[in-house]
C-alpha cells in the first residue's frame, strides 16, 4: 500500500493471498483504496470463490494460478486496462445525462420507461419512481393524433431518429411543449 502511495501504477495484479492479508479483504482493501485502478487477481483453486466475488465488487478479472502463462496474463491486463476505460467513458455519460438540462426518457422495446434523468421529473412533475415501469403514453395530451405516436415508435425501434414537437401532459394535468 505504501509503494502504490507513492507510485503511479496503471493496473494492479496482486495475490488474493499475501503475507498481511488473506482472500476477499485483500482486495477490498486495494479496491477502497484505489478504486480507479483496475485489479486483476491472482488466485488459488481454492480460492475461486472469493475471486467471483472480487470480480462482483470491482475487479477487473482473476487467472487462477495453475492456469497461468504469458498470454493468459497478456490478454487479462489488455482487457482489463480496456474495461475500466470503458466504465470511465461510460460513467462520464451517465453524468452528462444526470446533469443535462434536457429530459431524457429511456424505454425497453416494449415502450415501458427504464429511465428518466432529474431534468425530465422537473419538466413532467413525475418523479422516477412513480414514472419506471410506465408507458410514455402517461404523458399523452391528446393534442396529437396517432399517427404521430406510430410513426415516432417507427422511426426509433427501427434504429432513427426522430424529431418534432410534441404536446405533454404534465403530472398536474397542464400541457407543455417538448422539441423531441
Amino acid at each position: 500500500m505504501d509503494w502504490l502511495e507513492n507510485n503511479n501504477v496503471s493496473i494492479i495484479l496482486s495475490d488474493l493471498n499475501l503475507p498481511e492479508s488473506r482472500g476477499l479483504n485483500t482486495f477490498r482493501v486495494l479496491h477502497e483504496s484505489y478504486p480507479n485502478i483496475p485489479a486483476v487477481l491472482l488466485t488459488g483453486y481454492g480460492d475461486q470463490e472469493n475471486a467471483y466475488l472480487a470480480v462482483r465488487e470491482g475487479a477487473q478479472d482473476f487467472i487462477l494460478k495453475n492456469e497461468l502463462n504469458s498470454s493468459l496474463l497478456i490478454r487479462s491486463v489488455k482487457y482489463a486496462l480496456e474495461r475500466k476505460r470503458s466504465e470511465v467513458q461510460l460513467s462520464r455519460l451517465a453524468l452528462v445525462i444526470e446533469q443535462s438540462s434536457e429530459s431524457v426518457l429511456i424505454t425497453d422495446l416494449d415502450g415501458t420507461i427504464q429511465y428518466v434523468n432529474p431534468a425530465f421529473e422537473k419538466t413532467s412533475g413525475y418523479k422516477q419512481n412513480e414514472i419506471l415501469g410506465e408507458k410514455p403514453s402517461i404523458l399523452k395530451s391528446d393534442q396529437h393524433d396517432n399517427d404521430v405516436y406510430k410513426n415516432l415508435w417507427e422511426t426509433i425501434t427501427s434504429g432513427n431518429t426522430w424529431e418534432g414537437l410534441l404536446t405533454n401532459k404534465h403530472k398536474n394535468g397542464t400541457l407543455f411543449h417538448e422539441s423531441v
